[in-house]
C-alpha cells in the first residue's frame, strides 16, 4: 500500500527529480504522497532512511538511461508545440513528421510515382527544382569523373564497368567507347570551344565489298549543330613513343600513334565522302544526320602521359616536345591523351584541375 516514486525533470543542464513516498488505502484508491519532511529540519537525534532493493535500484537506473537519451536526442525545446491527431480507424490519413517524411518520399518514388512528385515540385517550387536537378546532375558527373581516374590508371576498374554494362567479354575499346557515349559532356570544353554530342557510334564510312570485307568503321561520328567530326579511341596504356631516340634529336614515336592517325584520316577521308554524296542518312535511332562534312576536324584519343613518368627529366623533355610539336603541326587533327582528357572534364565540374 506504499511505493517510492522517482518523479524526474529534463531542464537545460541534465535530469534533476525528487524521491517521494506515496500511499494509498486499498488497491481502488489513488496514490497520495506522505506529507513531506524537510530533512533540513530534523533534530539531532532524528533521521530517515530510504531502502532502495534492487528491482528498485534497477527501475531507478533504467529511467535515467532514458531520460538522458531524449536529452541528448531531442534536447529542451521552449514554446509553444503544435500536434497533429489522426484517427486510428483511418487508413488514408497520413500525418508527415520530421521523423517519417524520408520514409513516405521513399516510398512515394519506389512505387512509381517519381515523375508526379517532380511534376508537383517544378510546380511548386521551381527554383528549388531547378537545384535539385543542377546538383543530382553535379554529383552524378563526379562519380563518373572518379571512376574515369580509377578506369585509367587500373584495369580492374574497366572490368567492372564491363559487366555493370552486361558485356563483360567485350574489347577494352568497346569500353571506352560505351562510356565516352554514355557521358557525352566529356566531349563539351576545350574541343574548338563548340558542344559535341555523338551523332553515330560505330560509324560506317564506306561501302564494303560483297563479303563485307574493307569496310571503314569510325568510332564515333560526332557533331555540333552544323558540321561533323570524327573521333578514333585508343587505349590510354596504347604507347605514344618507340624505345629510341632519333638521330634528329627528337624521340621516336610509336608505331601504335602513327597507325592510328593514318587510320583516323582513311575514315575521315571516306566518311567526307558518303556524308556529302548520301541523299540523306539516319543514326541507330532513325534520326537523320543533317550535319554537313567540310573537312572535318578528327579527334583521336590514345594513350597516358603517366607513360614517360619514370624517365629522366632530360628525356622526359625530349618525349614532351617531340609529341607535341608533332600534335600542333598535324591539320584538322586533335590529339588527346586520356589524362589531358580527364583534366578537361574535371575543370567542367570543379573549374579546376589537379595540378
Amino acid at each position: 500500500m506504499s511505493r517510492l516514486v522517482f518523479r524526474a525533470q529534463i531542464h537545460s543542464k541534465g535530469i534533476r527529480g525528487r524521491i517521494v513516498r506515496q500511499r494509498r488505502e486499498s488497491e481502488k484508491d489513488d496514490w497520495v504522497p506522505d506529507k513531506a519532511i524537510d530533512i533540513r529540519d530534523l533534530g539531532k537525534n532524528e533521521f530517515i532512511n530510504i531502502d532502495l532493493p534492487t528491482k528498485a535500484v534497477k527501475n531507478f537506473d533504467d529511467a535515467i538511461n532514458k531520460l538522458t537519451k531524449i536529452l541528448n536526442d531531442q534536447g529542451i525545446k521552449y514554446g509553444r508545440a503544435t500536434y497533429i491527431t489522426a484517427e486510428a480507424d483511418n487508413a488514408n490519413q497520413v500525418i508527415i513528421t520530421n521523423k517519417n517524411k524520408a520514409i513516405y518520399i521513399n516510398k512515394l518514388l519506389s512505387e512509381g510515382y517519381s515523375e508526379e512528385v517532380w511534376a508537383s515540385l517544378v510546380e511548386k517550387n521551381p527554383n528549388l527544382a531547378t537545384k535539385l536537378s543542377m546538383g543530382r546532375i553535379q554529383a552524378i558527373r563526379s562519380n563518373v569523373l572518379n571512376f574515369f581516374n580509377k578506369a585509367i590508371k587500373n584495369l580492374d576498374e574497366l572490368t567492372k564497368f564491363k559487366k555493370h554494362i552486361e558485356q563483360p567479354s567485350c574489347k577494352d575499346e568497346t569500353a571506352w567507347q560505351v562510356f565516352m557515349q554514355r557521358n557525352q559532356w566529356i566531349f563539351g570544353y576545350g574541343l574548338d570551344y563548340r558542344f559535341l554530342s555523338i551523332l553515330q557510334r560505330e560509324f560506317h564510312a564506306s561501302d564494303t565489298e560483297a563479303d563485307g570485307s574493307d569496310g571503314v568503321i569510325g568510332d564515333y561520328l560526332m557533331g555540333d549543330n552544323k558540321f561533323t567530326t570524327f573521333v578514333e579511341v585508343k587505349l590510354p596504356t596504347t604507347p605514344l613513343f618507340g624505345n629510341s631516340k632519333n638521330r634528329s634529336g627528337c624521340w621516336k614515336l610509336s608505331n601504335d600513334l602513327m597507325d592510328a592517325v593514318s587510320q583516323i584520316l582513311e575514315q575521315k577521308s571516306k566518311g567526307e565522302i558518303k556524308i556529302e554524296t548520301s541523299k540523306i542518312l539516319h543514326d541507330e535511332n532513325g534520326h537523320p544526320i543533317t550535319q554537313r562534312a567540310y573537312n572535318s576536324k578528327v579527334i583521336l584519343i590514345i594513350g597516358n602521359w603517366t607513360e614517360i613518368e619514370q624517365d629522366t627529366p632530360k628525356i622526359k623533355t625530349l618525349k614532351e616536345k617531340t609529341f607535341e610539336l608533332f600534335r600542333r603541326e598535324l591539320k584538322n587533327i586533335d590529339i588527346l591523351t586520356y589524362d589531358e582528357l580527364y583534366n578537361r572534364a574535371e575543370f567542367i565540374i570543379n573549374n579546376r584541375r589537379k595540378k
